[in-house]
């Protein structure tokens, strides 16, 4: 392995691969909705320490509903752009890290062909779908595919960065949860 080995886990994600045709990944996020609710929460911040904290408080649920919202907008009208496209997302076992991600399966593609990966992470709570340009880099393995990131941003990186980390978490304690019950 590499050396980001460390920030790399085994999960079962939602994704899909295709060539690299079609929008690339910053047309993909570009589609996304300017988050009205970040002004509307700025506002609310203005508020007086004199106004009723009620008033901050019913603001604020109301707010993070809108978020909520918001991010459910997004994500169908995601789904609608790899429907588009002729995608759909289906579970598939990766090993995934900030550097890139191995297919449990053979390869079909040649050394340094251009994909792109999409992979619906859940992390941080909430459900992210990311758009990734990957480059084949071994090809040769009859059991895996290692594919390389390409220019992806620091936010994208920081997200797998914390899926990793999450994901870790979660088998610790379903090893520790195992022993105890032992």
């Amino acid at each position: 392995m590499d050396d980001e080995s460390w920030f790399r886990v085994h999960a079962v994600v939602d994704a899909a691969i295709d060539t690299h045709d079609g929008p690339s990944p910053t047309e993909f996020r570009s589609a996304n909705l300017g988050s009205r609710s970040d002004r509307a929460r700025a506002a609310v911040s203005r508020l007086s320490v004199f106004d009723h904290a009620e008033v901050r408080e019913a603001c604020n649920a109301l707010l993070d509903a809108i978020v909520g919202l918001e991010r459910d907008f997004q994500r169908l009208q995601q789904q609608t752009q790899l429907s588009a496209l002729g995608l759909e997302l289906a579970p598939m076992l990766l090993e995934i890290g900030a550097g890139g991600v191995t297919l449990p399966t053979g390869s079909r593609w040649e050394r340094g062909t251009r994909l792109r990966l999409w992979v619906d992470l859940p992390v941080r709570g909430n459900r992210s779908l990311v758009c990734l340009d990957v480059d084949v880099i071994d090809p040769e393995r009859a059991d895996a595919t290692a594919l390389r990131f390409v220019d992806i941003g620091q936010d994208v990186r920081d997200l797998l960065v914390a899926f990793a980390f999450e994901q870790q978490a979660r088998e610790r304690r379903r090893d520790r949860d195992r022993a105890d019950a032992r």
